[in-house]
């Protein structure tokens, strides 16, 4: 009965923190098929099912919570993200308005809203949402995070760059921001002052594999190649799939005139991450080598 309903929700919350929503789903429909009604067992799987990309099937649920709790801000903000990823992003607003006006002082709603304007292609709508929930609270990281990235699309570099530092006054051990802060500084030809903050994120995870393929694509810039060699090296004795470093690697190779390796390189990063923006450049890159392959092949004597 009881019991049995509140243990499983507790096992599903459990599973759901560690990202297990598989395991977290099975618990909540267990605990559904002891009490069918459960609020907290049918938040739990309608939050499963759109984790594991099954907003369809979770749709029925939110919606019968809606229905009876329509002025739970976590009801409405889980609603609307079913009805945005079930494909109909006007529902999600609608009833992020409704979250908006029962709760004027949450951020996070106004953040979500900018997610789906973002998701729209509404850019100027995402950046005024993420304005409004960093008025409200500040030191929201993620947004700042988020809203830098709007700002790079839109070419306000300068901008984007204070909101990842503002990002990181708040949170020092964000990654993302700190990856992203490094490409910025790279791409504005800054390169010497994007090696610090990867320094800083390695010191502190010496494994982070983007930071040392970051730091290795920003070696290269400043001619560094032996530095960088040792950046992606690093990456690939632990992990020998990974894309960003195998694409490096055939670069290195390539310029010593090494196709046949370089090209063996790139097709594992086509094989490996085939829509990822790694397999893009080394379609490009591949094609070139193959040319110079054959150039270099034609000048060898009989």
């Amino acid at each position: 009965g009881a019991d049995r309903t509140a243990g499983n929700v507790l096992l599903g919350e459990t599973f759901a923190r560690q990202g297990l929503f598989g395991e977290a789903l099975e618990r909540f429909r267990a605990a559904r098929r002891e009490t069918p009604d459960d609020m907290a067992a049918m938040r739990g799987e309608a939050h499963a099912l759109l984790k594991l990309g099954q907003a369809v099937e979770a749709l029925p649920i939110t919606e019968a919570l809606v229905l009876r709790a329509s002025e739970d801000i976590d009801v409405l903000m889980l609603a609307a993200g079913v009805r945005a990823a079930a494909g109909d992003p006007a529902a999600a607003l609608a009833t992020l308005d409704t979250a908006r006006r029962v709760a004027p002082m949450r951020p996070d709603v106004h953040q979500q809203m900018g997610d789906i304007a973002r998701r729209l292609g509404d850019l100027e709508g995402a950046i005024i949402a993420y304005r409004h929930a960093l008025e409200l609270d500040p030191q929201f990281a993620g947004v700042r995070y988020e809203l830098a990235r709007l700002l790079i699309e839109k070419r306000q570099l300068r901008d984007a760059e204070s909101e990842l530092l503002a990002a990181l006054d708040a949170v020092p051990t964000y990654a993302e921001a700190t990856l992203e802060l490094a490409t910025l500084r790279r791409m504005t030809g800054r390169a010497d002052d994007a090696v610090p903050p990867l320094i800083d994120l390695l010191l502190r995870d010496p494994y982070h594999f983007d930071a040392l393929i970051a730091l290795g694509e920003t070696l290269l810039v400043l001619g560094r190649k032996q530095d960088a060699v040792t950046a992606f090296t690093r990456v690939l004795r632990f992990d020998p799939n990974h894309v960003g470093a195998l694409y490096h690697e055939g670069v290195l190779l390539a310029e010593r005139r090494r196709y046949r390796e370089a090209i063996e390189r790139w097709e594992r990063v086509k094989t490996l991450a085939p829509s990822g923006d790694y397999a893009r450049r080394a379609r490009r890159e591949i094609r070139s080598a193959s040319d110079l392959q054959r150039i270099f092949a034609d000048r060898i004597p009989d």
